[in-house]
């Protein structure tokens, strides 16, 4: 072959060659774009992952919210710049506009949020009290919501001896280990609501949680003995509530709450002699007078104005736990003659005493007394649906363990380790 035309034939060949090369470069980047998640896609798994192990929760709201942190911090703004790093410092967090306005000293700084973590320890220090996680500070309708962030299971560490006393020895364990789990669903369930600033209040509009300094080591370990198990029914996260006592029954969540029926949340027979016995509230006593009644009916916006006599109560008709299904009050004003019916779980929240507390349960009898006052006898503390707690409790002590609790409390429903 002729030097030219094999120099050309081989000028031919690397042309192919970086052709090729190039083009199959090209095929496979497109390859790794369509197979690998962008930085985007994998950021949204990694946060998603994470918030099903995490959970936010509203520690306070108000117009300003000032914050003494006691341990050293970080604090980041909604372009993750690390504002301040310090520790005995004090911070007033208000709003400006659609922004948050941070002041520390002479310094102001604004963004659509900021985040507080500690630098050194694993928990901050706020106001006195210790929480492990993070804080978030952000606008949320015209008000700051200060939210703590942390994990699932040490949130649960925070919240359970504020709604179960320990007991002494091993007496409860089994019944906390119930607890445990329904607590634990039902923050779980809160969570899967995907509400977009918090998941949970950290007080009886949920579940009470008091962070670090409410912990217990004894407690961390049966957390730590049931970790990740949850209620199911059918493969669905079961719906669950508790309450303190139920009064020998508890009752249907359909005569409570605006929820349908479900076989697992059944009006139920709480031990022949009733399992609560041993609560403290298991039995109660209630004097109003008339025109505290009277004063009731009006907060409620049930009647316009305050100048009625109360003439009589009936209990009109009875669930079969006990609890009264209506109420009937009898009032008049001048020659008039009006009723006025309560239903259901609501007389307890109409019928408030002096220190403005709602009835203990629904479950009473009524006696009028000579002096102008009427006194409400009782049994039981709560709405009464799910969980019995003192009921737990006694199940416990007398030896059943924790499965066999909740399938009493919660029949048909199965224990999962929640995936």
């Amino acid at each position: 072959m002729h030097y030219s035309q094999l120099y050309s034939y081989k000028k031919n060949i690397l042309i192919t060659k970086a052709i090729t090369f190039y083009l199959f470069s090209f095929f496979f980047l497109i390859l790794s774009f369509s197979c690998v998640p962008s930085k985007k896609v994998q950021k949204d798994i990694l946060e998603t992952r994470a918030k099903r192990n995490s959970i936010r929760v509203l520690i306070n709201e108000a117009e300003q919210i000032r914050l003494y942190i006691k341990n050293k911090f970080r604090i980041f703004n909604e372009d993750n710049q690390k504002l301040i790093i310090g520790e005995n410092s004090e911070i007033i967090f208000s709003l400006s506009s659609s922004k948050v306005k941070l002041k520390y000293k002479e310094n102001v700084y604004s963004s659509e949020y900021f985040k507080i973590y500690p630098l050194n320890e694993k928990f901050l220090t706020i106001n006195k009290k210790r929480y492990r996680g993070s804080l978030k500070i952000i606008n949320n309708n015209s008000k700051l919501s200060l939210i703590n962030t942390l994990d699932l299971e040490d949130y649960l560490k925070g919240v359970i001896l504020k709604e179960m006393p320990l007991g002494k020895g091993t007496d409860n364990l089994e019944a906390l280990k119930a607890f445990i789990i329904v607590a634990r669903t039902y923050a779980i369930a809160k969570i899967s609501e995907g509400k977009k600033i918090f998941d949970i209040y950290p007080d009886i509009r949920d579940q009470i949680y008091d962070g670090l300094d409410a912990e217990n080591a004894i407690i961390n370990k049966l957390i730590e003995i049931t970790k990740g198990k949850i209620l199911y029914y059918k493969n669905d996260i079961a719906k669950v509530f508790y309450h303190s006592t139920c009064g020998g029954y508890t009752e249907s969540v359909e005569n409570v709450f605006n929820h349908s029926s479900l076989p697992y949340l059944k009006s139920l027979a709480d031990g022949n002699l009733p399992n609560c016995k041993i609560s403290p509230k298991y039995k109660w006593e209630k004097i109003f007078t008339k025109e505290m009644i009277i004063n009731n009916l009006f907060e409620a916006n049930l009647i316009t104005d305050k100048n009625f006599i109360l003439k009589n109560l009936k209990i009109i008709r009875r669930f079969k736990s006990g609890r009264i299904k209506e109420l009937k009050l009898y009032i008049k004003r001048k020659d008039k003659l009006q009723e006025i019916s309560l239903f259901s779980n609501n007389i307890r929240y109409i019928l408030k005493d002096t220190d403005n507390n709602i009835l203990p349960s629904s479950n009473f009898e009524i006696f009028e007394n000579e002096n102008n006052t009427v006194k409400f006898k009782g049994k039981g503390f709560g709405h009464g649906v799910g969980l019995c707690q003192w009921g737990s409790i006694y199940l416990s002590n007398i030896g059943t363990n924790y499965i066999d609790i909740i399938q009493h409390y919660f029949p048909e429903t199965e224990i999962k380790v929640y995936d």
